[in-house]
Protein backbone atom coordinates (compact mmCIF):
# COMPACT_ATOMS: atom_id res chain seq x y z
CA UNK A 1 0.00 0.00 0.00
CA UNK A 2 2.78 2.97 0.47
CA UNK A 3 4.55 1.99 -2.66
CA UNK A 4 1.64 2.45 -4.15
CA UNK A 5 0.90 5.63 -2.63
CA UNK A 6 4.31 6.80 -3.50
CA UNK A 7 3.50 6.50 -7.31
CA UNK A 8 -0.26 6.91 -7.47
CA UNK A 9 -2.45 10.21 -7.35
CA UNK A 10 -4.82 10.25 -4.47
CA UNK A 11 -7.87 12.41 -4.75
CA UNK A 12 -10.36 13.22 -2.15
CA UNK A 13 -13.53 15.08 -2.04
CA UNK A 14 -16.73 15.62 -0.02
CA UNK A 15 -20.41 17.40 -0.88
CA UNK A 16 -23.18 18.29 0.81
CA UNK A 17 -25.56 14.54 -0.02
CA UNK A 18 -28.99 16.26 0.53
CA UNK A 19 -27.94 19.27 -2.70
CA UNK A 20 -28.73 17.35 -5.72
CA UNK A 21 -26.71 19.13 -7.84
CA UNK A 22 -23.10 18.94 -5.77
CA UNK A 23 -23.84 15.06 -5.74
CA UNK A 24 -23.91 15.34 -9.77
CA UNK A 25 -21.33 17.26 -9.95
CA UNK A 26 -19.01 14.72 -7.49
CA UNK A 27 -20.39 12.09 -9.79
CA UNK A 28 -19.00 13.75 -12.87
CA UNK A 29 -15.78 14.80 -11.48
CA UNK A 30 -12.64 13.39 -13.11
CA UNK A 31 -9.36 13.84 -12.46
CA UNK A 32 -7.14 16.47 -14.73
CA UNK A 33 -5.75 15.18 -17.48
CA UNK A 34 -2.64 16.31 -18.90
CA UNK A 35 -2.21 16.65 -23.21
CA UNK A 36 -0.57 13.82 -24.44
CA UNK A 37 0.78 14.42 -28.28
CA UNK A 38 2.39 11.98 -30.54
CA UNK A 39 5.54 12.01 -31.30
CA UNK A 40 6.17 13.53 -34.22
CA UNK A 41 9.52 13.55 -36.72
CA UNK A 42 11.05 16.68 -38.24
CA UNK A 43 8.58 17.16 -41.05
CA UNK A 44 5.33 17.16 -38.70
CA UNK A 45 4.31 13.44 -39.81
CA UNK A 46 3.35 10.93 -36.53
CA UNK A 47 5.26 8.04 -36.31
CA UNK A 48 5.01 4.97 -33.13
CA UNK A 49 3.46 2.24 -35.14
CA UNK A 50 4.07 2.23 -38.42
CA UNK A 51 7.13 0.75 -37.77
CA UNK A 52 6.30 -2.10 -36.01
CA UNK A 53 3.55 -2.42 -38.81
CA UNK A 54 5.82 -2.17 -41.57
CA UNK A 55 8.32 -4.59 -40.08
CA UNK A 56 5.98 -7.31 -39.71
CA UNK A 57 4.20 -6.90 -43.32
CA UNK A 58 7.58 -7.37 -44.53
CA UNK A 59 9.04 -10.05 -42.95
CA UNK A 60 5.60 -11.56 -42.28
CA UNK A 61 6.13 -14.10 -45.74
CA UNK A 62 9.52 -15.28 -44.07
CA UNK A 63 8.31 -16.13 -40.52
CA UNK A 64 7.60 -19.95 -38.76
CA UNK A 65 4.69 -20.55 -37.51
CA UNK A 66 5.48 -19.62 -34.15
CA UNK A 67 6.89 -16.19 -35.24
CA UNK A 68 3.95 -15.65 -37.09
CA UNK A 69 2.14 -16.84 -33.72
CA UNK A 70 3.59 -14.12 -31.72
CA UNK A 71 3.32 -11.39 -34.60
CA UNK A 72 -0.27 -12.02 -34.35
CA UNK A 73 -0.32 -11.38 -30.58
CA UNK A 74 2.01 -8.24 -31.12
CA UNK A 75 -0.65 -7.03 -33.58
CA UNK A 76 -3.68 -7.26 -30.76
CA UNK A 77 -1.94 -6.01 -28.04
CA UNK A 78 -0.64 -2.31 -30.67
CA UNK A 79 -4.61 -2.29 -32.02
CA UNK A 80 -5.32 -2.46 -28.15
CA UNK A 81 -2.77 0.24 -27.30
CA UNK A 82 -4.19 2.24 -30.95
CA UNK A 83 -7.85 1.69 -29.43
CA UNK A 84 -6.77 2.95 -25.88
CA UNK A 85 -5.51 5.64 -27.27
CA UNK A 86 -7.99 6.96 -29.25
CA UNK A 87 -10.50 7.04 -26.54
CA UNK A 88 -7.63 8.96 -24.59
CA UNK A 89 -8.04 11.37 -27.77
CA UNK A 90 -11.59 11.24 -27.85
CA UNK A 91 -12.26 12.18 -24.10
CA UNK A 92 -9.79 15.24 -25.14
CA UNK A 93 -11.90 16.34 -27.64
CA UNK A 94 -14.99 16.36 -25.30
CA UNK A 95 -13.30 18.48 -22.56
CA UNK A 96 -13.29 22.10 -22.63
CA UNK A 97 -9.78 22.32 -21.67
CA UNK A 98 -8.08 21.26 -24.81
CA UNK A 99 -9.61 23.86 -26.87
CA UNK A 100 -6.96 25.05 -27.75
CA UNK A 101 -5.35 21.95 -29.14
CA UNK A 102 -8.59 20.90 -31.08
CA UNK A 103 -7.14 20.90 -34.19
CA UNK A 104 -3.96 18.56 -33.01
CA UNK A 105 -6.42 16.52 -31.36
CA UNK A 106 -8.24 16.02 -34.86
CA UNK A 107 -5.11 15.23 -36.34
CA UNK A 108 -3.93 12.34 -33.94
CA UNK A 109 -7.48 11.02 -34.20
CA UNK A 110 -7.13 10.32 -37.76
CA UNK A 111 -3.50 9.36 -37.58
CA UNK A 112 -5.18 6.99 -34.83
CA UNK A 113 -7.78 5.26 -37.20
CA UNK A 114 -5.93 5.04 -39.91
CA UNK A 115 -3.02 2.67 -38.05
CA UNK A 116 -6.07 0.29 -36.53
CA UNK A 117 -6.94 0.06 -40.01
CA UNK A 118 -4.11 -1.00 -40.94
CA UNK A 119 -3.03 -3.30 -37.98
CA UNK A 120 -6.89 -4.51 -38.91
CA UNK A 121 -5.68 -5.77 -42.25
CA UNK A 122 -2.41 -7.12 -40.96
CA UNK A 123 -4.59 -8.92 -38.08
CA UNK A 124 -6.25 -10.69 -40.71
CA UNK A 125 -2.68 -11.27 -42.92
CA UNK A 126 -1.55 -12.83 -40.30
CA UNK A 127 -4.84 -14.70 -38.94
CA UNK A 128 -4.84 -16.35 -42.88
CA UNK A 129 -1.08 -17.41 -42.37
CA UNK A 130 -0.90 -19.05 -39.45
CA UNK A 131 -3.98 -21.51 -40.60
CA UNK A 132 -2.69 -21.74 -43.88
CA UNK A 133 0.68 -23.06 -42.44
CA UNK A 134 -0.70 -25.01 -39.17
CA UNK A 135 -2.96 -26.20 -42.46
CA UNK A 136 -0.18 -27.68 -44.12
CA UNK A 137 1.42 -28.78 -40.98
CA UNK A 138 -1.01 -31.17 -40.19
CA UNK A 139 -1.87 -31.94 -43.50
CA UNK A 140 1.89 -33.39 -43.83
CA UNK A 141 1.72 -35.19 -40.67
Amino acid sequence: VAAMADVTTHYMASCDESDQKAVECLLDWQPPVMPEVAPMDNQGQYHGFEEAISITKAEMHSMSPAQLSRSLELMRDLRMQIANREREVKAQLQHKDFAKERDNLHEQQLYLQEQETSVLELIAELTSSVNAQTGVEIEGE
